[in-house]
């Protein structure tokens, strides 16, 4: 699976593309809204490591301009452990899983 890729990468900073899809809003800790941005096909050297991935908007995606849907982006990411959800004293596994996070050197392909 997807997940089974990117755990073999983790702890790993990694160059990565993906295809913009749209932009969307979210809550942030103190409930106003952050602006967020979701790609799809994200790949690494060609081969698809994930279907779709939300990243929250930062300057490093601000300075390569508003993107339009199917636009091609390319961008330096950590794969890195989180878990899902409530977390019971009995961790199980299934609850983990792994993103991309803390993108940077973000361009437009």
């Amino acid at each position: 699976s997807m997940r089974t890729i990117l755990k073999t990468l983790r702890h790993q900073r990694l160059t990565f593309t993906a295809t913009f899809e749209r932009y969307g809003h979210k809550p942030d800790y103190n409930g106003f809204p952050v602006k967020t941005i979701l790609f799809r096909n994200v790949k690494r050297e060609g081969m698809e490591v994930c279907d779709h991935i939300w990243f929250i908007v930062t300057k490093s995606f601000e300075k390569i301009g508003p993107l339009q849907q199917g636009d091609l982006v390319q961008f330096d990411a950590r794969v890195s452990k989180y878990i899902k959800g409530y977390i019971s004293r009995n961790e199980d596994n299934s609850n983990m899983d792994y993103r991309l996070s803390h993108p940077t050197k973000t361009k437009k392909l």
